[in-house]
């Protein structure tokens, strides 16, 4: 093998003819071994550049190679002693391509020591976990948590450690130690599907994993049982040995059961509010479609003075707006039922305004508030959309605005604005804003605005009713 395919492939080569005589090593094997001067040309000088241990490993292979026994194949791995530092080797011998007659020994040697780390470094990692897992385990069943068992299949032994018998409720000499003496111990509703997990980790199909239920034979209580396993088998196939562990969940259940009741009591619940809520709107619905109707009578009437007409419009229109307020409350059972839809339709924007205004005239002038609106002239006069919720927002705001206003006045201002690209040729951003010059919002309680039922100071429910 040329010196420069060895440099390439990084390894060496050395030659010993069979009959004898000196041994040849490669200016790379020289390298590789950190030779410097006139390197050994015996078997006994090159075993002694391994390392005590393993000279014997070197020269018995070697032996061996010379013999022709094996042969003369041979590969053996030792520690060779590099600039004094020991360094893994690994010796395979080969034929010598020039000698037809196979008259001489040649070996290839490879320094294996990144190998030999990787798999030393991998070997103790994997110790490290199996070593850390045996104690979370022996901490598990020292405590009280987890049973160990195994069960000898083909002369059916079944052992338990003593967390065992606690999870069971039994006393080591009551137990027959046998497959037949674990199954009566399974409550009897669960004692089938048990022995039917087992039967297909036997049979190969899967491993066992089952939750099943026991009853304590001292005091009748029941206990959950969550239970795996691992089954070994013989070369064919046939069930040797299952070891496995068993742990009481019974708390986690009983804490699962618990959650589910009080679920199932607040989805109850939540129906029963929302039936109702929407029992109760249509029962006011009934005598309010009266108000509005005969109020829209009282309307037409020719001779009626003006300030009765006037009172007679806020009454109408009063009742028309809480009509919406008992909608908005269907509109919430809709929300929790999600089946909340807007009703898009066509109405007059001033028209609508001027509802809302007209309904809290009244009140604010009786605190000599003065109420301005300002519109838009850009705005389109009729637009699409949901007008009666629409309505019922803006009649909130006036109305809070009116509520915490003792001086001063209400601004309502309806304002175009431009449209993102989103939006189609055909839509409209309208921006509604009150204003008023009432008691404000502090600014840390501005977090807070849209919570139900929260105000910045609890004494502005007594002083403004709510």
């Amino acid at each position: 093998m040329s010196t420069i395919t060895e440099r390439i492939a990084g390894i060496g080569s050395w030659r010993m003819p069979m009959t004898g005589g000196p041994i040849t090593l490669s200016p790379n094997a020289c390298l590789l071994l950190g030779l410097e001067g006139v390197p050994p040309d015996t078997l006994e000088g090159l075993v002694a550049l391994c390392t005590r241990e393993d000279q014997h490993l070197l020269r018995d292979a070697c032996e061996r190679g010379l013999n022709g026994s094996e042969g003369g194949r041979f590969e053996v791995e030792v520690r060779m002693q590099v600039a004094g530092r020991p360094t893994w080797f690994r010796h395979r011998s080969v034929t010598d391509p020039d000698m037809v007659d196979d008259s001489a020994l040649v070996c290839v040697i490879q320094d294996v020591s990144r190998e030999k780390q990787a798999i030393q470094d991998a070997t103790e990692k994997l110790e490290l976990t199996i070593q850390t897992e045996r104690d979370r385990l022996r901490a598990a069943s020292s405590a009280g948590i987890v049973g160990v068992w195994d069960w000898y299949v083909p002369q059916n032994l079944l052992v338990w450690d003593k967390v065992m018998y606690q999870l069971y409720g039994l006393e080591e000499a009551s137990f027959g130690g046998a497959y037949e003496a674990w199954t009566n111990t399974v409550h009897p509703d669960d004692r089938a599907a048990a022995d039917a997990a087992i039967q297909k980790a036997l049979r190969g199909e899967r491993e066992y994993e089952c939750l099943f239920r026991v009853v304590w034979p001292s005091d009748g209580s029941t206990h959950y049982i969550k239970a795996s396993s691992h089954t070994t088998y013989d070369e064919h196939g046939q069930p040797l040995r299952m070891i496995g562990i068993n742990i009481d969940v019974t708390e986690q259940i009983t804490r699962d059961e618990a959650l589910r009741e009080a679920t199932r009591i607040a989805v109850e619940a939540n129906m029963a509010k929302s039936d109702f809520l929407a029992r109760m709107s249509h029962e006011i619905r009934t005598p309010m479609n009266a108000v509005i109707g005969l109020s829209a009578l009282g309307l037409e009437l020719p001779d009626m003075p003006r300030r009765a007409a006037n009172y007679m419009s806020r009454i109408h229109q009063s009742s028309v707006a809480l009509m919406r307020i008992l909608d908005s409350i269907l509109d919430f059972s809709k929300i929790e039922a999600g089946q909340m839809q807007l009703d898009l339709q066509e109405f007059e924007l001033e028209a609508l305004i001027e509802a809302s205004t007209d309904l809290f005239a009244l009140s604010a002038n009786r605190k000599g508030l003065q109420l301005v609106v300002d519109i838009d002239q850009a705005l389109p006069s009729v637009l699409v959309g949901d007008a009666a919720r629409l309505s019922q927002i803006l009649n909130n705001l006036l109305g809070n605005a009116i509520k915490f206003t003792a001086s001063g006045q209400i601004f309502l201002s309806v304002r175009r604005r431009p449209t993102d690209d989103d939006f189609d040729a055909r839509s409209v951003r309208v921006a509604f804003a009150v204003r008023d010059t009432g008691i404000g919002i502090a600014p840390e309680a501005i977090k807070g605005l849209f919570l139900p039922f929260s105000q910045a100071d609890e004494s502005i429910s007594r002083r403004y009713g709510g």
